[in-house]
């Protein structure tokens, strides 16, 4: 699936999971009973561990979810950040920015980039999870740059 070439070169691959489902989801990494995320068969989600960038040896949990619209995405970003994250977030605020929450003794962030979703959890500190959806949100972008010009040539 496309969704497989946003996760970075160095991954290992053992950590990568690709799923559609909550129950899936929950196997992999608990959220909640509630599908939160909007999972269903038309959605596309992957899921893998990362160290982050001055992290030492801690890795984050990343994921990266694509809705079949952006009405979707928005809805599960809306949804995940009120629930998950304990944030109301105003609709005009939810794109295009790092939106991260303390969770326990861990960061957890999101960050909404048209149909997708881009999830981190586990991350050490607010700056390591905002830079990693930020990276990981330009790496959608190049994608779809990549794909559309293939569509043309």
């Amino acid at each position: 699936p496309a969704i497989l070439k946003v996760i970075p070169d160095q991954t290992s691959p053992d950590s990568i999971c690709f799923f559609h489902r909550q129950t899936s989801l929950n196997n992999i990494y608990y959220l909640s009973d509630k599908n939160l995320l909007k999972l269903a068969d038309n959605v596309d989600a992957v899921t893998w561990r990362q160290p982050l960038t001055g992290e030492d040896s801690h890795q984050a949990r990343l994921m990266v979810i694509r809705y079949p619209t952006e009405s979707a995405a928005a809805e599960a970003m809306k949804d995940f950040a009120g629930e998950f994250l304990q944030k109301e977030i105003p609709p005009a605020e939810l794109r295009n920015r790092p939106i991260v929450a303390r969770k326990k003794d861990l960061f957890t962030g999101a960050f909404l980039q048209a149909h997708h979703l881009v999830l981190v959890f586990d991350a050490a500190s607010s700056d390591g999870a905002a830079g990693i959806l930020e990276e990981i949100s330009e790496r959608i972008s190049l994608q779809k740059r990549e794909e559309g010009r293939g569509n043309n040539g």
